[in-house]
């Protein structure tokens, strides 16, 4: 490390985030290694799940909200990180509605203090990694939201991209193909790569952005209840969260034996309704959620031009790809038995923090250039001349998808009239034929346009970066003259006023999440088991929630500890641990 960096790790240290659906985490590359950063509850990762607290009258996140939620599912919000990019979708938190860039600004803000806690000095710069197949709008959100919480993003990176550099498959020598399966909480993506003379190319990236580990506690949940001969809409929106709180450890559980029991008695039912499901029936209800997976992984296999025997590795990332399920799926699509060495939920977090070393020239880390491709085709809406007419709004890519990164690449257009002198320039991010099928980036006007057929050509440059920002230049070859536009926006941008309102809410609103942790993390879960419990062990968990109470309103700190051991304590064993 250089002697500024040194002096000043305030303006040196850059740290790598994992902005997950389901679970953030925050990681550093220091003393030769990546080191996770903890949070204020001693875990590794935080659940991106933001609730408003009663108690405290404030905003918390992480395992706190997700208890909190879990009981009062209109108290907060998660799987947000599904909606980034489309500011038009709002999620009302006690009465107040938010967007998804503001509530993954929540889960960066915490995952930044937790950071600074950590290290011992404030923080300022990052490396984020989103899916593989985020759209510009969805990784220019991401951006947003860490401006929020006060972080300057020095590089967008692929989730898969980041796995393999955690993996260390740039160290290799030998030249290999390999794909990255990463099932996470809620998205879905493969990524094609081959390391060839030490550079590490994505070839091509393919996925889906509304599917992933949720939707299979969703679908397990599902065949539970209708193996019971239970109708969901009987059961209040509590008594579903509860369920399916107990639906996430049945599939845990089934991921390591061959059967395993769930209650779907509602909360304040006196009578246990138990059913047994295998391992084989957790399978079919899975089903449908596998056979959505087998076209992004050939749409790879085909943007790369090989087939599953061109294959080296495959390597699965992604807590949800624990399931044995995902294993056989892997086995049958791409013929070979994938690798599982890292830790899934942590590897993406440490690609990042290796990728952000690199970025801060950290001289212990080795070099590994990385290459990447663009996600979607980039174009604009165009006419063209079909038996004598005219057909408006025909799509035109550019870039195409699975392009190098960056890059930059133009084509000729012209006016449809002769006379014409102004030529208006729509920029389109998809797959579909018809420019009004795909998203629209944004638009801009191209004007004082020669008159005449043979002087009006207009050049149109598309320039790509690896952080998916896109820059559109259109010149008049006649004169020379430029027009130009960044598409970093979303339809619906948050403008700077937008911007600073978010960020006075956020600090504002936000109860500090580190004022004692243990104390309110205990209470939120002893609150959610006691609204499973009837009868005396309800009678007593109650009891040892006054108690912990009351001690809290009187500030004695022995009290305070042994009441918060006596409800562990006793909540542990009324649960069998589980929670705890």
């Amino acid at each position: 490390m250089s002697e500024n960096q040194t002096e000043n790790p305030e303006n040196s240290t850059i740290i790598g985030i994992d902005l997950g659906t389901t679970l953030s985490g925050v990681s550093v590359y220091r003393d030769g290694g990546v080191s996770f950063i903890n949070n204020s509850l001693g875990d590794i990762l935080t659940p991106s799940v933001v609730a408003f607290d009663k108690r405290s009258g404030g905003i918390v996140v992480g395992r706190i909200a997700k208890d909190i939620i879990a009981s009062d599912p209109a108290s907060g919000a998660s799987l947000f990180k599904r909606n980034m990019g489309e500011n038009d979708k709002t999620y009302e938190i006690n009465r107040k509605k938010y967007t998804p860039v503001e509530l993954s600004a929540y889960i960066l803000d915490a995952l930044r203090a937790d950071a600074e806690r950590e290290l011992g000095f404030n923080v300022h710069r990052c490396v984020i990694t989103v899916p593989a197949y985020f759209g510009e709008a969805q990784r220019h959100a991401t951006k947003q939201a860490a401006r929020i919480a006060g972080l300057t993003v020095e590089r967008i990176l692929n989730e898969p991209t980041a796995a393999a550099i955690a993996y260390g498959l740039h160290k290799g020598e030998e030249e290999k193909t390999f794909a990255v399966l990463d099932l996470g909480g809620g998205t879905f993506d493969v990524c094609i790569m081959e390391l060839f003379e030490g550079l590490l190319e994505v070839k091509s990236v393919s996925g889906k952005s509304q599917l992933g580990g949720e939707d299979f506690t969703s679908a397990l949940q599902e065949f539970a209840m209708k193996k019971a001969d239970l109708d969901p809409s009987a059961y209040s929106p509590s008594d579903l969260s509860m369920i399916r709180k107990r639906t996430e450890l049945l599939k845990r559980k089934l991921s390591q034996w061959k059967s395993a029991s769930i209650n779907l008695a509602k909360a304040k039912s006196e009578e246990s309704l138990e059913i047994e499901i295998t391992a084989e029936e957790a399978d079919q209800a899975y089903a449908n959620l596998l056979d959505e997976m087998v076209a992004p992984c050939r749409s790879a296999m085909r943007g790369a031009g090989i087939s599953p025997g061109d294959l080296d590795e495959v390597i699965l990332v992604g807590g949800a790809a624990r399931m044995p399920c995902i294993t056989a799926f892997t086995e049958r699509v791409f013929e070979k038995n994938p690798q599982k060495q890292q830790d899934l939920d942590l590897v993406v977090a440490k690609g990042a923090a290796i990728q952000a070393a690199l970025h801060a020239d950290d001289s212990s880390v080795s070099d590994v250039v990385v290459t990447d491709v663009a996600s979607h085709s980039l174009g604009i809406s165009s006419s063209r001349e079909i038996n004598g007419r005219y057909v408006n709004g025909i799509f035109i890519p550019i870039i195409e998808r699975n392009t190098v990164i960056p890059t930059s690449k133009y084509e000729y257009f012209h006016p449809i009239e002769e006379n014409q002198t102004a030529i208006e320039i729509d920029v389109y991010e998809g797959e579909m034929r018809m420019a009004s099928e795909n998203t629209c980036l944004g638009t801009f006007d191209v004007k004082g346009i020669p008159k005449g057929r043979h002087k009006n050509a207009v050049s149109v440059r598309f320039t790509y970066d690896l952080s998916g920002i896109l820059e559109v230049e259109a010149t008049i070859v006649e004169t020379g003259e430029k027009f130009s536009r960044i598409f970093k926006r979303s339809k619906k941008e948050l403008t700077s006023a937008d911007l600073n309102s978010a960020k006075e809410r956020i600090f504002s609103l936000k109860a500090d999440p580190r004022e004692r942790p243990r104390y309110r993390d205990l209470l939120g879960r002893a609150g959610l088991l006691w609204s499973e419990l009837v009868g005396t062990e309800r009678e007593s968990v109650g009891y040892a929630i006054d108690q912990f109470e009351s001690a809290l309103s009187a500030n004695d700190t022995a009290l305070m500890e042994e009441a918060y051991q006596s409800l562990f304590d006793l909540c542990s064993g009324l649960d069998g641990g589980e929670r705890w």
